[in-house]
C-alpha cells in the first residue's frame, strides 16, 4: 500500500487555517479588543509556530504571539494566544 500526501490539498488547508486566524484577529480587533486564542487544527503540515510566523508576516506583524508564550504552546492543548498591536 502506498501513502501519498496531496501537496496542494495539504496547502490549501493551511491557507483556510492562516484565513480563520486573520478573520478572527478582524473580528475581535473591531470590537476593541486586544488579544484572543485560536484553537489550531492538527494533521494539516503546519506546526504551531509555523502558523505564527504566517501571521505575523501576512499581517505585518499586527497580530503576533508574545515571544513568552512560543515556549508553553505544548502546554496550552493546541490553543495559541494571539494580541493585536493597537
Amino acid at each position: 500500500m502506498e501513502i501519498r500526501i496531496n501537496k496542494e490539498a495539504q496547502e490549501r488547508k493551511q491557507r483556510e487555517e492562516l484565513n480563520r486566524v486573520i478573520v478572527k484577529a478582524k473580528t475581535y480587533a473591531n470590537a476593541g479588543m486586544e488579544f484572543f486564542d485560536f484553537k489550531r487544527q492538527i494533521g494539516i503540515g503546519l506546526s504551531p509556530l509555523e502558523l505564527i510566523e504566517m501571521v505575523e508576516a501576512e499581517t505585518n506583524n499586527t497580530v503576533y504571539c508574545e515571544a513568552c508564550l512560543r515556549s508553553f504552546l505544548k502546554t496550552f492543548d493546541d490553543t495559541i494566544m494571539f494580541t493585536i498591536r493597537q
